[in-house]
């Protein structure tokens, strides 16, 4: 709370020993997990908008948080810092920036490992969601499902993740041949059919 508090005003440039206990705090897993809880606390409560001193600290933290992640290769965690970075930003009267903006010169979102292991995170996710949203639709029709809808409907959601995840790694400067590959080898994955995987990669261009 005390360094998101600090995010806000022009304080967090003139205290030096904050600054150290934080990027120190980075440096550990459970440190980069805090980190996170307390950026999404800051947007929970509607204060997005950073001090330009604020803004300046917060990219050299993240640039950190990512340096350090990315050697754990810590995919979920570098992935939520996408969602944070593109809301938190600066702005004055002729132009506004979120950190988004300086975090994508970082080389972990060139790495196809990181995007591999991401998506195989952000669809199991989805997977979970659509099983518990079928067992409730099922509890209250006192219909059952059979294991065709079941897999039909999850690979439906799947698929919708994903064209919504291509658009998503292409705002990153990734080559378009490696989203084709990165994209088929996840299809496969999932047993997505012929079909999906043919209309996925008509969107990418």
């Amino acid at each position: 709370k005390q360094f998101t508090e600090k995010l806000l005003t022009k304080e967090i440039a003139l205290d030096r020993v904050f600054k150290k206990k934080v990027k120190e705090f980075l440096n550990t897993k459970k440190g980069r997990i805090g980190f996170i809880e307390a950026l999404n606390g800051l947007i929970a409560s509607g204060k997005t908008k950073l001090s330009q001193e604020g803004y300046k600290e917060l990219a050299l933290d993240m640039l950190q948080f990512l340096d350090k992640a990315y050697i754990d290769m810590e995919a979920d965690a570098i992935y939520q810092i996408i969602g944070i970075a593109s809301r938190l930003y600066v702005a004055d009267e002729d132009n506004k920036e979120n950190l988004l903006f300086t975090l994508k010169t970082h080389d972990v979102w060139k790495d196809l490992t990181f995007w591999s292991k991401a998506i195989k995170v952000i669809l199991d996710i989805e997977i979970r969601i659509q099983r518990n949203i079928i067992l409730r639709e099922a509890q209250k029709s006192s219909q059952t499902v059979t294991s065709a809808e079941k897999d039909q409907r999850e690979k439906g959601a799947i698929f919708g993740r994903i064209n919504g995840l291509i658009k998503e790694i292409q705002e990153f400067g990734v080559e378009l041949e490696d989203i084709r590959q990165l994209i088929l080898q996840v299809c496969m994955q999932f047993k997505l059919s012929i079909k999906q995987i043919d209309t996925l990669n008509a969107t990418i261009d």
